[in-house]
């Protein structure tokens, strides 16, 4: 990536571990994109390049921990820590929600948003280093839609705990932003859709 002046920011999961994103200019379709980033993961392979796999479930704090730890004593420093890792269930109307789904959702939506950043912030407090921390958030964390409380109200947490960094980190380089990718198509959106209008009211506005 250096050599192509590109620069590498991971990014978290809810069911597929962990990704790096590289961003490009909106010049190629989706189809050339996916290509080139085969070839290119290819040529990583064919060259030799270390990679580090860390299986962590985000939803338990000690997975989180032992990842930090061990990024932090492979590669010396993480720059850029993106909070992407979320699931939309449950969905349904409040009264009719499972305990422990909610409580699992919460976890993973956020608490672990929260350790994650804790242990980066703590982890690597360099301030000579320009660190910056990316929430993804949703429209959910203001409109408020029919059997999406969970979502919306641990998407609406992520958003103050956005606020809250940016105030307690106000004097440092370290940077702390929300960003609301609008929808697009993901295995969310397909969940979405296949839910009974009846037990989820708002299915409707994910199926076009």
């Amino acid at each position: 990536l250096d050599l192509l002046s590109l620069r590498s920011f991971p990014k978290t999961s809810g069911s597929r571990g962990m990704h790096v994103n590289v961003r490009i200019m909106p010049r190629w379709t989706f189809t050339e994109v996916r290509r080139a980033a085969l070839a290119f993961s290819r040529e990583i392979e064919r060259r030799g390049v270390r990679s580090l796999v860390v299986p962590c479930h985000v939803g338990k704090s000690a997975d989180i921990e032992n990842l930090i730890d061990t990024v932090q004593k492979t590669w010396g420093r993480i720059d850029v820590l993106i909070n992407n890792a979320a699931v939309a269930t449950p969905t349904g109307l409040v009264g009719h929600l499972d305990s422990a789904a909610i409580a699992s959702a919460l976890a993973i939506n956020a608490a672990a948003p929260v350790v994650m950043a804790d242990l980066f912030c703590r982890s690597f407090p360099d301030d000579a280093v320009e660190r910056r921390i990316i929430n993804i958030s949703s429209g959910a964390a203001q409109t408020a839609l029919a059997g999406t409380a969970v979502y919306g109200m641990s998407k609406a947490a992520l958003e103050m705990l956005t606020r809250s960094i940016a105030v307690e980190h106000s004097a440092s380089r370290l940077r702390c932003i929300s960003v609301r990718p609008g929808i697009f198509e993901t295995g969310m959106q397909a969940h979405m859709r296949s839910r009974d209008p009846v037990e989820f009211p708002s299915a409707g506005l994910f199926r076009g």
